[in-house]
């Protein structure tokens, strides 16, 4: 193990420099919706440390909660509002968290939880944070520099972030390298509207996402890229109307999956509350290790949201519900 470490990535800060190491973790809540009124291609995503892919009822689309801290882009986008579950999968960072617009009890009950830093363009709070894409329309329009975000986080008090997730040193005491059976395609449809893919690249030994059959690009044309893609069931629940709500908190036996160098693995997953981080371990109760890198998180829905969602491997189905 390095003697000191990327707190999110687990990869090698010796030589980094210490403030930047013990700096905030940054959430950003980034559109993902692929229709006639895209938000793709986003920019920044791809630098993002972790990312939680969490399902949305409007379309069938799903968004973004992208967490910065390794690495802070200058322009990140574009942005949109905050959803019941963002506190809590959040709320484990103790950063700040970055939105444009919120439905009203939403709002309400985020605010209420006073112990969350919120920068939010309609809390006309921190307002040289966001700024408006010339070419782009509301409400795609919106983005956020980072920079400027980060001042308003420690001005409200954000504390360094902690490490979310147990990493392997060497790589190959990684959890799937040892116990995991090979897989070169992770296939999930969160609704009628997207189904997104990983594909194994062994020659750049990362996973390569995919939205359907097009290579998922950012606005710089990078691909996104992933070193571990941690597959997490959890019920869904409509607290607003058509809001719905990814439940996670409470959570003491999830069922999940981690993908990590070609191989994947059967979990199991619990979240004390929303402060606590994700724990993750075995069928047999050992700890879950990851490779150091990028983590991508799919909240792929269990159960409550009436459509149809399935979870393959290399074709083979493992999971459905609605």
């Amino acid at each position: 193990m390095p003697a000191v470490i990327w707190p999110l990535t687990g990869l090698d800060a010796t030589d980094a420099d210490p403030a930047t190491v013990e700096r905030q973790a940054i959430a950003v809540k980034i559109d993902n919706s692929t229709g006639v009124n895209k938000a793709i291609p986003q920019a920044g995503l791809d630098q993002a440390d972790i990312v939680f892919e969490e399902y949305m009822a409007k379309g069938g689309w799903t968004r973004f909660v992208a967490v910065f801290h390794s690495d802070y882009p200058e322009i990140v986008g574009n942005t949109r509002s905050l959803r019941p579950m963002d506190p809590y999968i959040f709320g484990s960072f103790y950063g700040t968290i970055v939105f444009s617009g919120a439905a009203s009890p939403t709002l309400r009950d985020a605010l209420a939880l006073s112990d969350q830093i919120y920068v939010a363009e309609d809390l006309l709070n921190c307002r040289p944070t966001f700024y408006q894409r010339s070419g782009k329309h509301r409400p795609y329009s919106t983005y956020v520099k980072l920079y400027e975000a980060e001042k308003c986080g420690l001005a409200r008090g954000a504390s360094p972030a902690p490490q979310q997730f147990d990493y392997a040193y060497p790589d190959d005491a990684a959890t799937a390298l040892v116990s995991g059976v090979p897989v070169s395609v992770i296939s999930l449809k969160f609704s009628r509207t997207q189904t997104q893919h990983w594909r194994w690249d062994a020659a750049s030994a990362a996973w390569l996402r995919f939205q359907g059959a097009d290579a998922h690009l950012q606005q710089d044309g990078q691909q996104i890229t992933a070193t571990n893609v941690l597959v997490l069931r959890a019920g869904v629940r409509y607290k607003y109307h058509d809001d719905p709500e990814t439940l996670l908190a409470g959570t003491d036996h999830g069922t999940g999956y981690i993908a990590s160098g070609g191989k994947y693995v059967e979990i199991r997953w619990s979240k004390a509350d929303r402060r606590d981080a994700f724990h993750l371990e075995t069928l047999d109760g050992t700890p879950v290790y990851l490779l150091p890198g990028k983590t991508w998180v799919e909240l792929l829905p269990a159960w409550g949201t009436g459509e149809v969602q399935v979870l393959s491997f290399d074709a083979t189905t493992i999971t459905t519900s609605r």
